[in-house]
């Protein structure tokens, strides 16, 4: 016989819990203390299964049969009502956190472990300064394209053409999330990219090599630590980023062997690179050491920052005193060494892999898988003997320097026992 209310309300407490039935496997649970809940019986996949419905009386018996009939509809389509429910529960969670910062933050949380510090701060940072003040608080259900391309158009409106670019790409990221985790339907950015104005590539600034010299001549003359000094020889003579430079660790030096291993999370390619190091090199760090010891970075901040290592800006500061502004920032090394060694006929994919680029094609990348260390051992031997003739020809007249093929650099014997490991 089916439950009414008043046989529900008329139930006496017993010593033992008790079930009352209403059939088509909804029950009634009557605990020994007088309260009361509802259980929806079932089996699923060959196995008997109990799904709570609620107490009575805050879900009436009309409430509790509904509940049934919702569940037995799962069961119909082969859907498991207490799994559903566990479904439901969660989707309904990461709806409360729907704004689109609240995604952003779970998506940077997602995604640290595959990134560096660096570009996790910086990532962060474009958003925190270009999207959060204008539709941070917003739903992602609720917004609209041209939301989205009123964000790009203030950046581009400040000439950062290149910026808004990476927001945009930052902002199809978090959408794509927030779709993965059930609270959007849409990527609103997805249709802007062919409304973004043109980026005109503008190469880092560098000197030519005439002017080598005059260099590294000043270097030696302008005010500075001699740690810093240090960190643009070995920036100069090395032509790694200067974020790898930054991040370098005593750890990562043999010099014995005279090589340097930047780890894969300080790289732009997130891959291990190795560095041949010149015997100018392993000089220059032999001076450092008996300058600062052996710490856990190469450059440590010298201004007891929290920031562990020497600031980004430091190397170009220093470059913009000594009169070079507009003209050559750190990077710019990486481009004097890539156009000095194409002129004396250095093999052009061990320059490349030298400067770690990315081979852009992406069958010949499959294939080619070289190292060409020793024509990298023997270009960067010549490469620091050409950056101190430079400064010692300072103010003579130019000498040629004929074409230089890694066997005749052979000879020279400056690489020492540089292997690769």
């Amino acid at each position: 016989m089916k439950l009414t209310d008043a046989k529900i309300r008329a139930a006496q407490t017993r010593a033992k819990s008790f079930k009352l039935s209403d059939g088509g496997g909804l029950v009634l649970l009557v605990h020994a203390n007088g309260s009361k809940y509802w259980r929806f019986n079932y089996r699923f996949g060959e196995k008997s299964r109990s799904l709570s419905v609620g107490t009575y009386p805050q879900i009436s018996l009309a409430q509790a049969r509904v509940q049934r009939e919702e569940a037995k509809s799962l069961l119909r389509e082969n859907l498991d009502p207490s799994a559903q429910r566990r479904q439901d529960k969660l989707l309904a969670q990461y709806r409360e956190r729907n704004s689109f910062e609240l995604i952003a933050e779970e998506w940077r949380e997602c995604n640290r472990a595959r990134w560096s510090p660096r570009h996790e701060d910086r990532t962060w940072s474009r958003l925190c300064n270009h999207v959060f003040p204008q539709m941070g608080k917003r739903s992602v259900g609720n917004i609209e394209p041209l939301e989205v391309l009123a964000v790009i158009r203030k950046i581009e409106g400040l000439g950062f053409t290149d910026t808004s670019r990476t927001v945009l790409g930052l902002i199809r990221s978090v959408f794509a999330y927030a779709i993965a985790t059930g609270r959007a339907e849409r990527n609103p950015a997805l249709q802007l990219a062919g409304t973004l104005v043109p980026h005109r590539v503008e190469h880092y600034p560098t000197i030519p090599f005439s002017e080598v010299g005059g260099f590294l001549r000043a270097l030696e003359t302008i005010e500075t630590t001699q740690q810093n000094k240090i960190a643009i020889k070995v920036l100069m003579h090395t032509a790694l980023r200067t974020g790898e430079l930054r991040h370098g660790r005593w750890q990562d030096l043999d010099l014995e062997n005279q090589v340097w291993r930047v780890p894969a999370e300080f790289t732009k390619t997130r891959k291990e690179h190795l560095v041949p190091l010149s015997k100018q090199v392993c000089g220059f760090f032999n001076e450092l050491e008996s300058l600062i010891g052996q710490s856990e970075w190469l450059f440590p901040n010298q201004q007891g920052r929290v920031q562990p290592v020497m600031s980004e800006n430091t190397i170009n500061h220093i470059i913009r005193r000594m009169g070079y502004h507009g003209r050559l920032v750190g990077h710019g090394f990486r481009s004097l060494l890539s156009t000095t060694a194409n002129e004396h006929g250095f093999n052009a994919d061990a320059i490349e892999r030298q400067l770690a680029h990315a081979e852009r094609n992406q069958v010949r990348a499959a294939y080619n898988r070289a190292e060409y260390w020793e024509e990298r051992c023997a270009m960067m031997c010549w490469w620091s003997s050409h950056l101190e003739t430079a400064a010692k020809n300072f103010g003579r007249e130019n000498r040629s320097i004929g074409l230089v093929t890694s066997k005749a650099l052979s000879g020279l014997g400056c690489m020492g026992g540089a292997s690769q490991k």
